[in-house]
């Protein structure tokens, strides 16, 4: 993440020795390709993430077909859309990637009606207007769970 600050950048991308995408600096990465929202398998080296499994899950609610599979980096630079999760970010579309090796890049849109639809009901998750019409209530009682510390 430092070389990437360095470089110009927001963040870095960390692919393994196959050039198959892991995940950001400190986020799990997803695709949006043919319209499936792809992540990598939690068997690889990556950190399972709780906003992954969150992202997930709401993904499954809403009726968006998912996919946990390998992503070469060939394929996510050319994805329809991207995005990041993680507790620090919450779930944002990534608007642009540089591969500096190859000088491919590419400009994702953020607009994308999957990372759309995912970024707004994951906000609501999160931090929601506590609506009762959604079908995401139970999810968000969930997560939300009120707590006191003394």
């Amino acid at each position: 993440k430092n070389l990437a600050i360095i470089l110009g950048c927001d963040e870095a991308l960390i692919t393994d020795p196959n050039n198959n995408v892991l995940e950001g600096g400190g986020e799990n990465a997803f695709s949006v390709i043919d319209g499936m929202l792809k992540t990598p398998p939690r068997n690889k080296a990556i950190l399972p993430g709780t906003k992954r499994a969150l992202v997930l899950e709401i993904a499954g609610k809403l009726g968006i077909p998912t996919c946990e599979e390998d992503i070469p980096l060939y394929e996510f630079i050319s994805a329809e859309a991207a995005a990041f999760s993680g507790t620090w970010c919450g779930f944002e579309p990534l608007g642009h990637l540089y591969w500096y090796s190859t000088e491919k890049e590419s400009n994702y849109n953020q607009n994308n009606a999957i990372i759309t639809a995912l970024k707004r009901e994951y906000n609501y998750v999160i931090k929601g207007d506590n609506r009762v019409d959604s079908h995401l209530t139970e999810i968000q009682e969930r997560v939300r769970t009120r707590v006191e510390i003394r």
